[in-house]
């Protein structure tokens, strides 16, 4: 069987097991590469002061953890620049801070999906829905099918 020579992070990562997350709420080293693109351009927009922007940008390269704890670190080195170094407070200041709490909430979901997203949890939950679609579509509650007979049936007595 080919399947047995791959090995099972590869095809966890091909088939992606059901957690559907961008790599960089999955990654942390890619977490670390979209924060940066995220500085740079709110930079060029304007809307990061050059101290605040270089002082993050180059606090990132020293992250360490996974892709949450990368979000989680650069929310408290934005906090910590602007109340604690006094660093001017950048435009967005405040969007940049939800930006960052939001990425890290992403990223906690993600890498919860990730580590509950196996195989043998993709085929229970799909063999508990079949068989909770299959009682729904034989329960006489649910189905019109008792309804349709019993109107047939009202329908020879009152011909005759």
């Amino acid at each position: 069987m080919i399947l047995a020579f791959i090995p099972y992070d590869e095809i966890a990562d091909f088939l992606d097991l059901g957690a559907t997350s961008s790599l960089e709420f999955k990654d942390a080293a890619a977490a670390k590469k979209y924060l940066a693109r995220q500085i740079e351009t709110a930079h060029e927009a304007g809307k990061m002061n050059p101290l605040f922007a270089m002082a993050l940008f180059e606090s990132i390269k020293g992250f360490s953890g996974d892709s949450a704890d990368i979000y989680q670190q650069a929310q408290a080195e934005s906090f910590r620049l602007v109340n604690i170094v006094g660093v001017p407070k950048p435009a967005n200041y405040d969007k940049w801070l939800g930006f960052l709490s939001s990425a890290e909430e992403s990223a906690l979901a993600a890498l919860e999906r990730e580590a509950t997203a196996t195989w043998t949890n993709i085929g229970a939950e799909t063999a508990k829905k079949s068989v909770e679609q299959a009682k729904s579509k034989l329960d006489p509650k649910k189905s019109i099918w008792p309804f349709v007979i019993g109107g047939g049936l009202l329908l020879l007595l009152l011909r005759r």
